[in-house]
């Protein structure tokens, strides 16, 4: 599996210009631009850059050695854990649905009813639904 190193840089350094992430890492511009891995001359980032990326950001070095394609995940004997959607910025986050939205062939299904749940109604749902059902506490407040 190739690994985009630089995207997860993009993630973790919100749109950090590849001049101030060669600065961070102590390497060149050209350098940052090879780690590209759909160019012809594509070449991992060394650990030490790695590292003092993600130390940089306060991320976990480890996972930024996994992230670079420098470790796997089984070298390492870790079990890498999903990301929590709080630690993707907001433009981040966008980006992708607009992804996902532009890959959809057809729309969703729609639900055009209950049945399509799966399960049968029960009649009080359609009374809770309309507002007829007096709840205890509405009674309190007269």
């Amino acid at each position: 599996m190739t690994r985009d190193f630089l995207g997860y840089i993009e993630r973790i350094s919100e749109g950090a210009t590849r001049a101030q992430i060669a600065k961070i890492a102590g390497v060149s511009g050209s350098t940052i631009t090879r780690w590209d891995p759909s160019r012809s001359d594509h070449i991992k980032p060394k650990a030490d850059a790695v590292i003092a990326i993600a130390q940089h950001y306060g991320q976990p070095p480890l996972e930024a050695l996994i992230e670079a394609g420098v470790l796997t995940a089984s070298d390492a004997r870790i079990r890498v854990a999903a990301r929590s959607l709080s630690e993707y910025s907001h433009a981040a986050l966008l980006r992708e649905l607009q992804h996902r939205l532009d890959g959809m062939s057809a729309p969703p299904e729609k639900i055009s009813g209950p049945e399509d749940y799966g399960e049968e109604p029960i009649p009080d749902d359609y009374e809770l639904a309309a507002g007829t059902v007096a709840r205890e506490d509405d009674h309190l407040a007269d």
